[in-house]
This record gives C-alpha cells, sequence and structure tokens, in this order.
C-alpha cells in the first residue's frame, strides 16, 4: 500500500500550521521572527511540534463525524496556540511546544466526552 497525497498533505498540514500563523503573527506585529536568526531552529522544530496535537484532534472530530465541532474547535484553538507561543517566544522551544499542546486540550476533551456519551447510548 503506497502514500496517497491525502496522507502527506494531512500531515504537512499538521506540521506547517503553527510555525505559519506565528510567522504571520510576527510580520503583523513587525518582526522579523525566529527565521531570522538561525540560532533559533530548535524553536521551529518546536513550533511545528507543538500544532500536531491540536491537528490530530480536530482530525479525530472530523472522522467522527463532527465536522461543525472540528472546525469550530481550529478556529478558536488555532490563535490562542499562535498568541501563546507567541508570548512565550523568548522561554525556549520546550515552553513553545507546552503551550501549544496545552491549547489543544480542549479539543481532545470533546473527543473524549463524545466517546463517553456513545458509551452511555448504547
Amino acid at each position: 500500500m503506497g502514500l496517497t497525497a491525502a496522507p502527506i498533505g494531512a500531515a504537512a498540514a499538521s506540521l506547517l500550521w503553527l510555525p505559519a500563523g506565528f510567522h504571520l503573527g510576527q510580520a503583523l506585529a513587525g518582526s522579523t521572527g525566529l527565521a531570522a536568526d538561525a540560532d533559533v531552529w530548535p524553536s521551529m522544530a518546536a513550533l511545528a511540534a507543538g500544532g500536531v496535537p491540536l491537528a490530530l484532534a480536530c482530525r479525530l472530530l472530523w472522522r467522527r463525524g463532527r465536522a461543525r465541532a472540528a472546525c469550530t474547535a481550529f478556529a478558536v484553538l488555532g490563535p490562542v496556540a499562535v498568541a501563546g507561543t507567541m508570548a512565550l517566544e523568548g522561554f525556549g522551544p520546550f515552553a513553545v511546544a507546552t503551550v501549544a499542546a496545552a491549547a489543544s486540550l480542549p479539543a481532545w476533551l470533546l473527543c473524549a466526552g463524545r466517546r463517553r456519551q456513545r458509551r452511555m447510548d448504547e
């Protein structure tokens, strides 16, 4: 079974949405951002890894037939994650990845709550 464009595109989107949002926020704030300094590439990797939990939670909601919840969760929690990473940028890569992953917690709770409700209905 070979790789298709859909899983590769989903993987790329889950890795790139947070760095793209971060740099857009930096550009709107008038800063050069992390890419201007070669010493902070570990922070770029942390940004990429930090965006994965929210992307996975939204994808799980989508696959369970909760497309509106997935889109709403991403529309609300995505900017929160970007703002949090911009605020904690100076504290290092671990803080950046932690705040981005923590921003996905409500989406994961929504996934867990839906699964629990489904078990009660059976």
